[in-house]
């Protein structure tokens, strides 16, 4: 009888249970079927006699590597234009691996990193993994090509619901940005504001989304302004904006298409004497916690549920891996939360 055995039957015994049962218990995929209280007398009994199951042997039994391939967005290859600009993409980058990373754990699955662009003779192989999960779906057809012929798992994360759908018949998680960014320009209208311009940036689509939805809901309530709205291409581009406006600005708040240009924003309105919120409002995009906190900006922002969008997406995977003759082709969305800071 083996040493893992011998524990496994002690575990059991202490608990009053089954080996079998036991071995559900300590199997993710599994315990969530169990019985609540079952499961955690076994979990906390494991805990205490400091068991720990064997990984490689399940994994050589199952057949399986239990890890998943996530391909990350190009943008990490890329060299920046300006790296303060475009900062943003560091913190999404890492919301995503942190998510990925701890819904892999739930289920004992690793993850494994790659960046594009690859070449044509890239290949996937079974053996090294269960799973694709993409973060971009841009030159990606023939790594999809090999997957389908390979009969791999896979789906992606998409950016926005309301984007065009240029691949269809893949299975993602999503985001439906809408409802955060409304709900910061219902609380800025809310505060009296009727002269709200926007920065923005042609290079991105989600900024040019939320270009469009102020547009709208200016229009709306009769107060849309043209000359209000401004695109710059980085950040200084940026500086040479702020620079050019004087003490009586032509608005009472501003949009920015990022936390990143946000905080920005913020800085160099202080720089030239000018008060936030007092003499403009400031709402950014984003979430980004790192300019939360004592001596930071404190922006009004919305909140993009990165983290919990990746890991929503490697749980779906993990289920598409573990059940394959299963039909599972549904498609997930969370959305934003307008989160109210110091600047407007």
């Amino acid at each position: 009888m083996s040493e893992q055995h011998v524990v496994l039957k002690t575990i059991a015994e202490k608990c009053g249970v089954s080996i079998m049962t036991v071995s559900r218990a300590l199997d993710p995929r599994h315990n969530r079927k169990m019985r609540a209280s079952t499961r955690e007398l076994i979990l906390d009994t494991v805990k205490k006699y400091g068991y720990t199951s064997n990984l490689s042997a399940r994994r050589l039994k199952r057949q399986k590597a239990e890890s998943i391939t996530l391909i990350m967005h190009d943008r990490l290859s890329r060299n920046m234009l300006s790296p303060d600009f475009d900062s943003h993409h560091e913190y999404i980058s890492f919301s995503i691996m942190k998510g990925a990373l701890k819904a892999a754990r739930e289920y004992n699955y690793d993850i494994k990193f790659e960046l594009p662009p690859f070449h044509e003779s890239f290949q996937i192989k079974p053996a090294q993994t269960d799973g694709i999960l993409f973060c971009t779906l841009w030159n990606m057809e023939h790594v999809i090509r090999e997957l389908k012929k390979q009969d791999i798992p896979y789906l992606a994360i998409k950016n926005n619901i309301q984007d065009p759908d240029d691949s269809p018949g893949i299975m993602y998680v999503s985001m439906n940005r809408t409802p955060g960014v409304i709900d910061s320009f219902k609380h800025l209208y809310s505060k009296g504001h009727r002269k709200i311009g926007f920065i923005g940036t042609s290079r991105q689509i989600s900024s040019e989304a939320n270009r469009k939805l102020l547009r709208n809901f200016l229009l709306d309530k009769n107060i849309y302004d043209e000359n209000l709205f401004y695109n710059v291409a980085d950040y200084f581009d940026l500086r040479k904006l702020i620079a050019s406006f004087n003490k009586r600005l032509p608005f009472t708040a501003l949009v920015c298409f990022n936390d990143t240009s946000a905080d920005l924003t913020v800085r160099e309105f202080r720089e030239k004497g000018l008060r936030v919120p007092q003499d403009t409002a400031v709402v950014g995009f984003d979430g980004n916690i790192t300019y939360q906190g004592k001596g930071k900006t404190n922006l009004s922002t919305v909140a993009v549920p990165w983290e919990e969008t990746a890991a929503e997406a490697v749980r779906t995977l993990i289920q598409k891996i573990e059940n394959k003759d299963e039909a599972i082709n549904f498609i997930k969305v969370l959305t934003t939360k307008f989160i109210q800071g110091e600047t407007t």
